[in-house]
């Protein structure tokens, strides 16, 4: 019999008193040892779970039987498990061999364990889910001497987060709610709770508690009334424990069934919507009544944790969230397709550094990643949303509106949006347009924006485009309802300070009225959408600003993290990269939440080889030189929980020493940073003046020196033009750096002499 990492018995017995029919032997489970190594411990401690705490959930994990199915959906989600290293492999992002859930799955309670607080999670959050658990644990009859405190349920689940992100455990409970999710983005009239609400645990807790006596043959069937929190029962049944489901709304219209006998289905759910359901559970019988989450908000002041968080497939998603608005933008392809197209166009020309965008601003773009802009753009657009790639000519038309003039582009945008209002039958749009508002207050009636749903595609697709997705991790429902109500905000405002809409505001490049931070290329601002993409949740304001140089994050089993941690680099389309994966952040056998950049180093300011650029041309020698920077990655642990700050420290030849904070590095360059490539033949080779000045780019003069006097201008001295440029970067921190992708640094410096009070890198 093979040896497990973790003993739990007495006399070689594995797991004392769990049993699937009747009680838990507690008796025995009180004078059961834990025997395991000092290295799974130390994983244990990691993770910061108790050993007793692995103990009580196992006997959590024993009261129900997974499905045949349900078993090999685990096995397969257990599998896939996998992650990335980060520079020099001193991090790891995702679920590595090590990790805490390895522990657990050597045993079939274990898995179970697992599958239960990684259900939980993904639909709940780690909050609700904790406090599931606890309830679970009182329905139980469990003795309250040996119940784990709140906090460790809450490390529990968290070490199990993520588990089932990447199969199809969404998808189910997706599909079962139907047109319920019609209903989702509003509010109850009777209780003004979000439609989308999580109800209470203990509501919750007593709906999987007859799930549980199902799997054990103790009970027939059970019959689930609530909201769209229902989904989460059917979803669970189905996928783990291979129960026959019944879903219907409330008028008895069947939603979904995978048994077509109704008489012996074991799982019956009928929604209802809050303004039906009581607050308080009744139970009838085997009746549960799924109410709202009121109480809930007394010990999680946070509203926006305790939303239900369903995943939708990529394929049809559009239609299945946007609903008539998509169907209605599929039937005019001709105007959905120019209108992308012209995007791409726009996006173009600030990317690539033409010379006259306009009244664009390029102070807060950093879109460089191939797929957001241009012909990318418009593959990535079919890529990301396969329901668009099969649109009859959709890629052509697109395609054509894309190779169009800068001008032309822009004005065929401002007719488009023009033509999208006139089209459009919501609300907003009927005033614009000065048509009779003839609303019937239909619950179900579509009101989403046909020209809000079109700019939510465009920056979806720039979003999606810009991120590298490790599996196939499906959006969330209210992460894609999130990002259409930003868009929503941002057309309101044009509306109120314009006749119609603008490009700029449909495009968003500039300032949006509800900008959550005055500095909107830290990397807390460019993976919020992110996180609010895959997890549910758009981080508030006060969030955003504490966290603004935070370079990785795990929440709620997503794992999110910036391309520069893989390595200091000064491409800018390398750096606007996000990754994101489902686990941990792990060094080692110890689990983490956060990653953040250094303090600065109080050695930044020293000197660097400068050469000041007049009215001569200066020639620099072109023999060649052995000049290095060797660069390694530093690690230390702070003392919040959970939390390590990451850096980058470079050696340079004469024994100095300058650390590169990898979240800054990032900001520095999208901020002052462009697509241009140099058009001198030897740029890559050597480091000779003359050279020819390009004046076609991104304006110097709004990066001058803070005194208002003419600047010098700095000639990096490295051949290691990459690494070189970052240690730069870095030492020069806030003063006016500019720096273009492709040109080597005197190209860059010649080009910014030009102007009489700028200083170029």
């Amino acid at each position: 019999m093979p040896s497990r990492a973790l003993q739990i018995g007495n006399d070689g017995e594995p797991t004392p008193g769990f049993v699937q029919q009747g009680q838990v032997d507690w008796v025995a489970f009180g004078k059961s040892t834990i025997s395991a190594s000092i290295s799974v411990m130390q994983r244990f401690s990691a993770a910061g779970v108790q050993p007793v705490t692995v103990a009580g959930g196992l006997a959590l994990g024993s009261r129900f039987e997974l499905g045949k199915k349900g078993a090999q959906n685990m096995d397969v989600a257990l599998k896939n498990l996998s992650g990335e290293f980060g520079y020099d492999k001193l991090l790891y992002y995702g679920f590595g061999y090590r990790s805490f859930v390895n522990i657990l799955t050597e045993t079939k309670v274990g898995v179970n364990l697992v599958a239960l607080c990684a259900c939980l999670v993904e639909m709940h959050g780690v909050t609700v889910a904790a406090g599931i658990l606890a309830a679970l644990w009182k329905l139980e009859a469990f003795p309250e001497r040996f119940e784990p405190a709140m906090s460790q349920f809450n490390a529990l689940v968290t070490a199990c987060a993520g588990v089932v992100t990447d199969t199809t455990f969404g998808q189910v409970g997706d599909i079962m709610l139907g047109d319920i999710r019609k209903l989702i983005p509003g509010k109850s009239i009777k209780t003004g709770f979000p439609m989308r609400s999580v109800s209470n645990a203990e509501d919750i807790a007593k709906a999987l508690h007859g799930l549980f006596q199902i799997s054990r043959n103790s009970l027939e069937y059970i019959e689930v009334v609530g909201g769209a929190n229902c989904t989460f029962i059917g979803a669970f049944a189905q996928w783990l424990l291979d129960l026959t489901v019944h879903v219907e709304d409330e008028v008895g219209t069947t939603i979904y069934q995978n048994s077509p006998n109704h008489e012996t289905v074991q799982v019956r759910i009928r929604y209802r919507s809050l303004d039906q359901v009581s607050t308080e559970l009744h139970v009838t019988s085997r009746t549960y009544v799924l109410g709202n989450h009121y109480d809930m908000l007394i010990h999680t002041p946070w509203e926006g944790d305790l939303s239900l968080l369903i995943r939708t497939a990529w394929d049809c998603c559009l239609e299945r969230v946007f609903w008539n608005s998509m169907r209605r933008l599929k039937s005019v392809s001709r105007i959905l397709g120019e209108f992308l197209g012209s995007a791409a166009r726009i996006f173009a020309a600030l990317a690539e550094g033409e010379a006259d965008v306009g009244e664009f601003s390029r102070a807060n773009f950093a879109e460089f990643a191939y797929g957001t802009y241009g012909h990318g753009f418009v593959k990535s657009v079919g890529n990301v949303f396969p329901e668009l790639d099969r649109v009859d000519g959709l890629e052509a038309i697109m395609l054509d509106a894309s190779n169009a003039s800068f001008k032309q582009a822009l004005s065929s945008l401002q007719v488009l949006i023009d033509s999208l209002v006139r089209l459009c039958e919501c609300d907003m749009c009927k005033e614009l347009a000065n048509r009779r508002n003839t609303d019937t207050n239909d619950a179900t009636k579509d009101k989403n924006c046909i020209l809000v749903t079109t700019v939510a595609i465009t920056s979806l697709v720039r979003l999606v485009a810009g991120t590298k997705r490790h599996g196939t991790i499906n959006p969330t429902i209210a992460g894609l309802q999130h990002i259409y109500g930003r868009c929503l905000q941002r057309i309101k405002v044009s509306c109120r300070t314009n006749s119609s809409p603008t490009v700029p505001d449909a495009l968003g490049l500039h300032v949006n009225p509800d900008s959550l931070t005055s500095s909107p290329l830290t990397p807390a601002f460019l993976m919020a959408d992110v996180q609010c993409l895959f997890t549910g949740y758009r981080p508030t304001q006060p969030e955003i600003q504490r966290n603004n140089y935070r370079t990785a994050f795990s929440y709620n089993g997503i794992c999110c993290y910036l391309e520069v941690l893989h390595g200091p680099s000064s491409n800018a389309a390398v750096l606007r990269r996000i990754h994101v994966l489902p686990g941990r952040i792990q060094r080692g056998d110890r689990e983490y939440t956060m990653v953040w950049d250094c303090a600065p180093a109080p050695q930044s300011q020293l000197p660097l080889p400068k050469a000041t650029l007049g009215i001569k041309t200066v020639t620099l020698s072109s023999e060649p030189r052995d000049d290095s920077i060797d660069v390694k990655a530093l690690v230390t642990e702070e003392s919040g929980e959970g939390q390590l700050i990451f850096y980058y420290q470079a050696l340079l030849q004469d024994a100095r020493v300058v650390r590169i904070r990898p979240g800054m590095l990032t900001h520095r360059v999208l901020e002052r940073s462009g697509l241009i490539v140099c058009d001198k033949l030897s740029c890559n080779r050597d480091l000779v003046f003359p050279c020819q000045v390009i004046s076609e780019g991104w304006d110097v003069g709004e990066h001058r020196t803070t005194s208002g006097h003419p600047a010098e201008c700095l000639i990096w001295p490295f051949r290691e033009d990459d690494v070189g440029r970052c240690v730069a970067i870095e030492l020069t921190q806030g003063k006016g750096l500019y720096i273009r992708k492709g040109e080597c640094l005197p190209c860059c410096t010649k080009a910014a002499s030009n102007h009489p009070m700028s200083m170029i890198i």
